[in-house]
């Protein structure tokens, strides 16, 4: 063997066996994915991510793997992270990676698989503490960047499910930057960057990049996150620089911790639906739901009497006081009168409770007691308006205010500098003016929150209880006076579950049909309670760049309950269509005669568009029309909304064979249409909505 050839086999041999100090580059794969590193005294980066069935790189250059923070020093892994030494499996499918920070006294190991068979990457990362002080560790894992996909830039499509949408054209989307103030935000719930993670998390913790021509792309995950097995999860954001998974841990002196598995996945085809499907096969073995009450799941939308300080989408819409659509508590039938003309009977009502009349603000300001105001009757009038809503039909859901309370109310008056949330140098917080940010694993707290709504549903006879902010203020480091514990931000979110459960019980204990419900339902949130608000075309509207294209959470999680709405019909057409139930209120009432139909078909059809399975969307061949398929245990049901303000749709449906020359009846218009062969020829107006049921 000539000399040459025998160096270099010699040093291969100890490459894939042992790894060493002066060998760079190693790769793992099986049969359809390969991962590429260039390991080094230098750090831990990623070269490679290979589609092996359609040849596809997706990545663009060098990346780091991950990033580490602490004490004021940022560590990405391809350059403030030093290898120790190596080891390849046998087969090539397995490695793992001894390496320490630069500047941290932190020891890392990084173990990578790729299991038989599957198209992913399996990435698990430990970290140790091998100083003699307690390090508070921020990780950033995955953290790759320039990622590609086969087509073009312009056709790249992202998503991470934030709340009911999340999927994106990926072009011109951004981190927050001066630079680029026109950018769109990333996809997926913003990060703080006081804790290291986003204040809300995800429908699901997965982030998919893919072309729309259908050509396949690449997906992150979380695997092991679960709050309620104790584990938090890596939560994700997206945009066209790279993928960015969030999570954050304290490390004592000498403790070792890891980080929840992530899987990198590739596809050859397809879109989000294969990121989904891999998300939820891991996951779904570990959730649990309550069962939700047929009243409230079936009704199709819920009324709220006005817009503003009820949540999420109700923001968008003007705001009254309570005592300006009614006279007393014992009017509240008026407002089930109006929920009737949108076809539900489910009241939602706010600003009920009395104020501080010194503090001079509406009542609505003066958040922590909750006592029927005084101005509408008080309590008498209160418990015989709910009584007349139910023997007229109706339902009454009631909002309580979960995360502050307000410092002139009577509880923020005995309890609130004891009991008021602060930071770790004891400085009570600030999140709301006038108001104590209150800690949710604090036990007096919940005790007391419990009561309010035991009381609500016990003595007053409400239906359901609404608490504000909750699922929006996740992942808050909070302390109290009275008891000084420093708790985390997973022991805080898990606060804010237990909490929830608290409340679903004890108001349960009285009714069994109570309801629980909050802003929003992403999340853990959703397995504890029966549902919630979403923000989508809120605050979060610019980051789902003003339209709602797919629905992850509706195909991924169906037991899942959002309850939305937008600011005009065309937004509400995409909700709709998307499968969701209405959050409604009196902007409304000009559209009842569009509305309520609606309404009327998400409970006649139930089976379908409430609890039946989102099975695909039907290509359209249009980027302004986003079509759904439901299957129930008795109807086939198809929605069809054109997004655009401009431009008819005249096109088809690609529907599956098993529909082929199928027969579909438009259930607003009455319209039929006959598929040819496996395609559905229709038109849709701008803005208008397709409903459509197999015959």
């Amino acid at each position: 063997m000539h000399r040459r050839t025998l160096c270099a086999f010699v040093l291969a041999a100890v490459y894939i066996c042992n790894g060493a100090a002066n060998a760079e580059v190693v790769s793992v794969e099986n049969s359809n994915v390969g991962v590429t590193l260039d390991l080094s005294e230098r750090g831990i980066a990623l070269t490679s991510i290979r589609n092996k069935a359609s040849g596809v790189e997706h990545l663009a250059g060098r990346s780091p793997l991950f990033e580490l923070s602490a004490n004021g020093f940022v560590l990405q892994s391809n350059s403030g992270v030093a290898v120790d030494k190596f080891s390849r499996s046998e087969k090539g499918s397995g490695l793992t990676i001894q390496a320490h920070a630069k500047d941290l006294p932190l020891q890392i190991g990084v173990d990578i698989t790729l299991p038989a068979g599957e198209s992913v990457a399996v990435v698990r990362i430990m970290v140790t503490n091998t100083g003699a002080r307690k390090l508070p560790l921020r990780a950033v894992a995955p953290s790759v960047r320039g990622i590609v996909t086969a087509g073009p830039a312009s056709g790249r499509m992202g998503t991470v499910p934030a709340e009911i949408g999340g999927v994106v054209q990926l072009e011109n989307t951004a981190p927050p930057s001066t630079l680029r103030p026109q950018a769109y935000p990333p996809t997926g719930m913003p990060v703080s960057a006081d804790v290291g993670l986003p204040r809300t998390m995800n429908s699901m913790e997965v982030a998919s990049i893919y072309d729309a021509a259908g050509t396949g792309g690449l997906f992150f995950a979380d695997i092991d996150g679960d709050l309620d097995n104790d584990i938090a999860p890596i939560e994700f954001n997206l945009s066209e620089f790279g993928v960015s998974g969030y999570w954050v841990t304290d490390l004592e002196a000498g403790q070792s911790q890891s980080l929840p598995r992530f899987a990198i996945g590739v596809q050859s085809t397809g879109d989000w639906h294969t990121a989904v499907d891999y998300y939820v096969s891991k996951h779904r073995p570990r959730w649990k739901f309550p069962s939700t009450p047929a009243w409230f799941r079936e009704q199709g939308a819920i009324y709220g009497y006005s817009g503003g300080g009820a949540g999420a989408i109700y923001l968008m819409y003007p705001e009254e006081d309570l005592k300006q659509r009614i006279d007393s508590f014992r009017q509240l039938p008026k407002l089930l009168n109006e929920a009737q003309r949108l076809g539900t009977n489910i009241v939602y009502i706010w600003d009920y409770w009395q104020g501080n009349p010194e503090q001079g603000n509406r009542n609505y300001f003066v958040k922590g007691d909750y006592l029927p105001r005084p101005d509408l009757g008080g309590i008498p009038a209160f418990t015989e308006g709910v009584k007349a809503v139910h023997q007229n039909g109706g339902k009454i859901i009631v909002y309580v205010e979960a995360f502050i309370i307000t410092n002139s109310s009577k509880i923020g008056h005995e309890k609130g500098p004891e009991w008021g949330g602060r930071n770790a140098a004891g400085d009570l917080f600030a999140h709301y003016r006038n108001n104590y940010s209150m800690v949710a694993p604090f036990v007096p707290w919940q005790d007391y929150v419990v009561k309010v709504c035991e009381r609500l549903v016990k003595d007053y006879g409400v239906d359901g209880i609404f608490l504000d902010s909750y699922a929006y203020q996740m992942n808050q480091p909070m302390q109290t006076r009275a008891e000084g514990i420093l708790y985390t931000a997973k022991q805080y979110s898990q606060g804010v579950l237990t909490l929830t459960d608290r409340v679903r019980k004890a108001i349960q204990a009285i009714n069994p049909d109570a309801v629980v419900l909050g802003e929003t339902t992403a999340g853990p949130i959703a397995r504890h309670w029966h549902g919630g608000l979403s923000a989508d075309f809120a605050w979060r509207a610019q980051a789902n760049q003003g339209r709602i294209l797919a629905s992850p959470v509706r195909y991924g999680i169906p037991e899942v309950n959002f309850i939305t709405s937008g600011r005009t019909l065309n937004e509400l057409n995409q909700v709709f269509a998307a499968g969701h139930n209405l959050a409604l209120c009196d902007a409304q009432l000009p559209w009842a005669s569009y509305v309520r139909p609606l309404v009327e078909i998400r409970q006649k059809y139930k089976d379908a568009l409430i609890y039946g399975s989102q099975s695909y969307q039907p290509a359209t061949g249009n980027a302004d029309v986003a079509a759904y398929y439901y299957e129930g245990t008795a109807n086939r049901v198809i929605t069809a909304v054109n997004i655009s303000s401009q431009r008819h749709y005249a096109g088809g449906l690609s529907l599956r064979s098993s529909d082929a020359n199928s027969v579909w009846q438009d259930l607003v218009t009455g319209e039929t249409f006959k598929a040819q062969d496996a395609r559905l020829a229709m038109h849709i107006p701008p803005e208008g909505l397709r409903i459509l049921v197999r015959k």
